[in-house]
């Protein structure tokens, strides 16, 4: 019987990780002499080399498409995802942000942003910095 006095206990903490897992997470790109990794929590992480990008774009209003593996809440989304214009591809961003930075590498698409528009023009400055010996 004294098992049962918990469950409302266990049900609130349930209750609060879920909405801790749905409104909170982090997407980040950091850069490196001569590479950036980009990740988002329960996402996972892309490593890319300066010298592997093709091009890279600063975009607005792109449609992820749909997310085929990796991690998606009401802040980020991040992992395996497919669109019609990329076709499968990796994702790091926040949702709230309709600025992506694209970049075309030659082993295929990966995309990233800021929380912010600003944010993300400054990773997209940060990065022709970084390309840009």
């Amino acid at each position: 019987m004294k098992w049962r006095k918990g469950k409302p206990v266990v049900t609130a903490v349930i209750l609060v990780l879920a909405g801790l897992a749905l409104f909170s997470g982090k997407s980040t790109v950091t850069f490196y002499d001569d590479h950036l990794v980009a990740s988002t929590v329960l996402g996972g992480s892309s490593t890319v080399y300066y010298s592997d990008i093709l091009e890279a774009k600063l975009v607005s209003n792109l449609d992820t498409g749909r997310r085929t593996f990796g991690f998606g809440s009401f802040t980020v989304a991040g992992g395996s995802f497919e669109n019609d214009r990329f076709g499968a591809y990796k994702l790091y961003s926040y949702t709230g942000c309709d600025s992506y930075v694209v970049l075309d590498t030659v082993f295929g698409v990966i995309v990233f942003n800021g929380k912010t528009q600003e944010e993300t023009k400054a990773l997209y400055d940060a990065l022709q910095e970084a390309m840009d010996p």
